[in-house]
């Protein structure tokens, strides 16, 4: 196996959905860009201490629950340094798509409720004079999303392992029948 597949790919079995995510990346970097001050340099070194655990989230290893808990943390601190509350989706896709047993899966969404609600109660204390009521509906929406989110991606993956089984056991029947 290649440097590349073993440490920096993700796991072949997800696709390139966790890919897509990265573009949302994007967003960060740029309110970083160019990377002058300490706090643009903080929040680079945050967003790259975030990639490297949501990759290494997607990998079957003992320290997965390490890796999915240091992402909310980060998530949670870069939603409140640059307004990256869209930064917990993230987690909320890895440990959704993740099969667990169903008290673990309730575990990781309570810790990630608590990841998303810190960072909106603070930003609703710093910015909630100033919000709109489109910003309100905008914000209802989100949280939405946030909250379906986890089991949204569970039912995906469900639905995608159960199609690779029909496949793997049409492919059977069919070298049987041969």
């Amino acid at each position: 196996m290649s440097f590349f597949k073993r440490y920096i790919a993700m796991p072949q079995q997800y696709g390139l959905f966790p890919y897509v995510w990265l573009l949302f990346l994007l967003f960060p970097i740029a309110y970083a860009f160019p990377f002058k001050t300490l706090r643009q340099q903080v929040i680079i070194g945050l967003v790259l201490i975030f990639v490297i655990a949501y990759r290494n989230s997607y990998v079957a290893t003992t320290y997965r629950p390490f890796w999915l808990l240091l992402q909310m943390v980060v998530s949670a601190i870069l939603a409140v340094i640059v307004q990256a509350l869209y930064l917990s989706i993230y987690t909320a896709w890895v440990f959704g798509s993740i099969p667990m047993r169903r008290r673990s899966f309730w575990g990781y969404y309570g810790a990630y409720m608590l990841s998303i609600l810190v960072p909106t109660l603070f930003l609703y204390y710093y910015y909630g004079g100033q919000m709109g009521r489109d910003d309100w509906v905008g914000l209802a929406v989100y949280g939405l999303f946030c909250i379906l989110s986890p089991f949204a991606a569970g039912s995906i993956q469900r639905y995608n392992r159960k199609n690779r089984q029909l496949m793997q056991t049409n492919q059977r029947l069919t070298e049987i029948i041969k």
